[in-house]
């Protein structure tokens, strides 16, 4: 693949039909930023082509041998990455796991009827500090499974307005 202004790759998978798959984005911080995945020929000689695109992010695609599909991370639906299986002719995508936090790094077995992948789950939890005590202590105001970031405090200082991913999308709270 030759140099493109900005892009970067990561995550190159063989197949056995002769393709190599990879990410594909225009930034630098690829758990946060669009990524697509795309595939080329490791004979050369045809230029890459799309495999998942979306708004969002796919990320660390895993061919499935005997063109049985690739699986691969993705949130086209909420912030968190879940895995999904798309078909060798990519006419159908199903979502197989979903739950609280990030897949990653997804592979599988020879014949495909195992998988193994690295689950994140970064909590995210607003905490209370009482800074004015001799010894500064710590409370949870949120219980840190829905991605509670960038809180204020009012001007009253009795309320707080912080960002959230709790309703599946990122929203003021």
């Amino acid at each position: 693949i030759t140099a493109q202004d900005g892009m970067h790759v990561h995550w190159p998978t063989w197949s056995d039909d002769g393709y190599i798959y990879f990410l594909r984005t225009f930034n630098t911080v690829s758990n946060l930023d669009r990524s697509e995945i795309y595939r080329i020929d490791a004979a050369g000689g045809r230029p890459m082509e799309p495999v998942v695109e979306t708004l969002r992010r796919a990320q660390h695609p895993m061919p499935l041998g005997g063109g049985r599909g690739l699986i691969y991370a993705a949130n086209p639906l909420t912030e968190d990455m879940t895995l999904w299986w798309r078909s060798a002719d990519r006419r159908q995508t199903r979502q197989i796991v979903s739950g609280v936090g990030a897949y990653a790094e997804v592979r599988a077995s020879a014949d495909g009827s195992a998988l193994v992948s690295t689950l994140y789950e970064m909590r995210q939890s607003l905490m209370r500090i009482a800074a004015n005590a001799a010894r500064p202590t710590t409370s949870a105001i949120t219980d840190g499974y829905h991605g509670d970031l960038d809180p204020m405090v009012s001007p009253a200082g009795d309320r707080v307005v912080f960002s959230s991913s709790r309703d599946g999308n990122r929203h003021i709270w």
